[in-house]
């Protein structure tokens, strides 16, 4: 993982300890996986991405969202890691049996994208799982969903997921 230098934009402060870098488990256990988090962001989003600026216009204009990425963003000239092909960016195609899951009330990554996605892939089955945030492997029936799909060799016939109907909304 490269070395990025404290006398970068963000001052004395290293990358890792800047607010969105910081990573939590499913226990609330706190690890830091920077590195490769920014390794593939820079390699693989912020090409793509418009620049600093439009990250942050678009950011200003968020009423819920955070800044981490424009910081991110911000630091990938020092990260010293090369834009990645831009083949490597068209949509995956593939004939192999796929799972998408994605979380009906996901901020940051829409289940309209999981949608997108099984365009391009013609054994694929995306599932939503209602009231679900990023973290769907978290909710009880989306975790039995994906290992009934790896324990029936991705036959989505023989997966049930009817379990998902009978989610409730969360109090909160």
């Amino acid at each position: 993982v490269p070395v990025v230098d404290t006398g970068t934009s963000f001052g004395d402060v290293p990358p890792w300890r800047v607010p969105g870098w910081q990573r939590k488990d499913q226990f609330g256990v706190s690890y830091v996986a920077a590195g490769l988090f920014a390794t593939v962001e820079c390699a693989e989003w912020f090409p793509n991405s418009g620049g600093v600026e439009a990250l942050q216009t678009f950011a200003d204009e968020q009423v819920w969202g955070s800044t981490g990425l424009v910081g991110l963003a911000a630091s990938c000239e020092h990260w010293n890691v090369q834009p990645v092909d831009k083949a490597l960016r068209e949509p995956v195609t593939s004939d192999l049996p796929v799972l998408l899951v994605s979380g009906e009330i996901d901020l940051n990554t829409r289940w309209e994208w999981g949608e997108q996605a099984t365009k391009t892939l013609e054994n694929g089955t995306h599932v939503i799982i209602p009231y679900a945030t990023h973290s769907t492997i978290g909710v009880k029936c989306a975790g039995q969903i994906m290992s009934d799909f790896l324990l029936v060799d991705g036959d989505m016939s023989a997966v049930d997921t009817s379990c998902t109907e009978e989610l409730t909304q969360p109090a909160w």
